[in-house]
């Protein structure tokens, strides 16, 4: 299901097994639409993106994550600080991934 209140603008919509039909067209076909969502019964499961849209999109979190970092560290980061943060994030991180 889509999130509530989002729809792709002029993204092409598919089967996935159309698009198993259909997939080297599809990516042609990228370039100048940008987007395609795969469906299964109706319903959005994938989206087929083209390299230069995830690229800009992979840029744009890189730069959004390094502001925040800026943000959260303006007065300044010790050493030890740095590695206590870095500590517990991965200590987070590792915890989800066990499902705890």
């Amino acid at each position: 299901m889509e999130p509530q209140g989002v729809r792709l603008m002029c993204a092409q919509r598919c089967s996935v097994a159309e698009a198993k039909k259909r997939l080297t067209r599809l990516i042609r076909e990228l370039d100048a639409q940008g987007t395609v969502v795969i469906t299964r019964r109706g319903e959005p499961v994938a989206v087929l993106l083209a390299y230069r849209r995830w690229a800009e999109a992979e840029q744009a979190e890189a730069l959004r994550r390094l502001d925040e970092v800026r943000r959260r560290f303006a007065g300044g980061i010790s050493a030890e600080q740095a590695w206590a943060e870095a500590r517990r994030e991965l200590e987070e991180r590792h915890a989800g991934g066990r499902g705890d």
